[in-house]
């Protein structure tokens, strides 16, 4: 009887386990995922459409920020990488306020539950005045 019980009691313990273990899935953002090449449709305010290429990499030591880099296509030395950092929840990305190049940006976006497109929507400030409305979608490279 002594054996029955803990088996039992084993068995609740790996239930609990599995249980946890796969909410913490549903939680902590996969944003590895996100790591690679990415084709970028950009509409900015005042430069007008462009298309460009960004990478983006998962930070080693917090999985919830990435970085952007050759972002709004500023990265003009290969040498002298240029990135903007971004916050991911779950599908939801939050660029906080920044300065890269000179340019101030904030903004938001929206990551595609299947991990292949991210919407982007946020500002930038190069003059210190009005900032303009820039609009971008990133479509991964399979």
């Amino acid at each position: 009887m002594h054996t029955k019980k803990s088996q039992s009691i084993l068995i609740l313990i790996l239930l609990g386990i599995l249980f946890f273990a796969s909410c913490d899935d549903l939680i902590t953002p996969n944003s590895q995922k996100l790591d690679g090449v990415w084709k970028c449709s950009e509409v900015h305010q005042e430069e007008g459409t462009l298309s460009y290429d960004v990478t983006i990499e998962t930070d080693e030591r917090d999985s919830t920020v990435i970085y952007i880099y050759n972002f709004m296509n500023l990265e003009n030395n290969p040498s002298i990488p240029v990135y903007a950092r971004a916050n991911v929840n779950g599908t939801s990305i939050q660029i906080p306020r920044q300065t890269i190049s000179g340019h101030t940006i904030e903004g938001s976006g929206f990551i595609q539950s299947n991990y292949t497109k991210i919407s982007l929507d946020f500002t930038d400030d190069l003059y210190g005045g009005t900032p303009w409305d820039v609009n971008t979608i990133y479509t991964k490279y399979q």
